[in-house]
């Protein structure tokens, strides 16, 4: 089994017999963290941060599942709306191609979905 930053790399680490610091669950590595004696590194002084690794995975099974979503959501999205130019104002407009509706505003879900587009 492979050893975590730092650990077959000669750092000392405090034993369990009582020496050091009666608090301290390891030795801190050059990352700032902490080896706890299981095959999972913890960020030093972060408990709520703590998680194992079936956690961990289920975390970034998780977040890869949004940005399916998001990104399914955003196709959805440019196929129903249509954004236009009124060339009597000079303006744009956004236009619904199942409903019909237009507004001169961008719909909000474009807003949440494309934060960092001009839509």
């Amino acid at each position: 089994e492979g050893e975590g930053e730092g650990g077959a790399s000669g750092e000392k680490k405090e034993s369990d017999d009582g020496g050091g610091d009666a608090g301290a669950e390891g030795a801190a590595s050059p990352s700032g963290s902490a080896h706890t004696g299981g095959s999972a590194l913890v960020p030093v002084g972060s408990v709520q941060n703590l998680m194992t690794e079936d956690e961990a995975v289920l975390k970034v099974q998780c977040m890869w599942r949004s940005r399916k979503a998001r990104n399914n959501m955003r196709q959805a999205l440019v196929q129903v709306w249509r954004k236009r130019y009124d060339s009597a104002s000079g303006y744009y407009f956004y236009e619904n191609t199942v409903t019909g509706a237009t507004v001169w505003e961008t719909p909000m879900a474009f807003k949440r979905l494309f934060p960092h587009t001009a839509w």
